[in-house]
């Protein structure tokens, strides 16, 4: 009999490293895993808001839907992820989804421009958590999809640095993810 390994959005303990807590103001950008994507956006329940921007109305249908499915609301927002149509100063925390193919396929300059933007939206004292999927090892790597080439630890904490942040850290490695986090000052 086989175990299976229990995934992140499962984990309450896991998704808790994101420190999203009820009533906060949370951002996602990107939309990668439908069930992390909801279950960080219940967190901040009715008396806070959710808000997932995505770049295209292909995201933006699956985000709705993965919210739908979870009976989460949601404010799904579309278009550039550097330029996000929020008020500045506004925001608790904020989750960039590093596994997005969109933001996989930035350059360096333009995720510097994500970062940034971040830092504008977020208020004092507020976060940045980024989210990198691991590749797996074992067996069961030939069977699964591997996550695609995503930003190095190094240049991730390159872009918390040119965006403002401070104390940019590695968080923690669990469940095959990666979480980094930065503070607005």
């Amino acid at each position: 009999m086989f175990l299976r390994k229990p995934t992140l959005s499962r984990d309450p303990l896991a998704v808790t490293m994101a420190g999203v807590r009820m009533g906060e103001r949370v951002l996602q950008i990107g939309f990668r895993d439908p069930q992390l994507t909801s279950v960080l956006a219940a967190k901040p329940g009715l008396s806070g808001n959710a808000i997932i921007a995505v770049t295209d109305d292909e995201h933006a249908e699956q985000a709705r839907r993965a919210c739908a499915d979870a009976g989460v609301l949601a404010d799904i927002l579309t278009g550039p992820l550097d330029a996000l149509p929020i008020d500045a100063a506004t925001i608790d925390v904020a989750i960039a989804h590093a596994s997005d193919p969109a933001l996989i396929a930035m350059d360096d300059a333009t995720r510097d421009r994500v970062f940034v933007d971040c830092y504008r939206v977020l208020r004092t004292g507020g976060r940045l958590i980024v989210v990198t999927a691991m590749a797996e090892g074992g067996v069961g790597a030939l069977f699964r999809r591997q996550p695609s080439a995503q930003p190095t630890a190094d240049r991730i904490l390159s872009s918390f640095e040119h965006g403002g942040f401070r104390a940019a850290r590695l968080l923690a490695e669990r469940e095959r993810y990666r979480f980094f986090e930065g503070l607005k000052a």
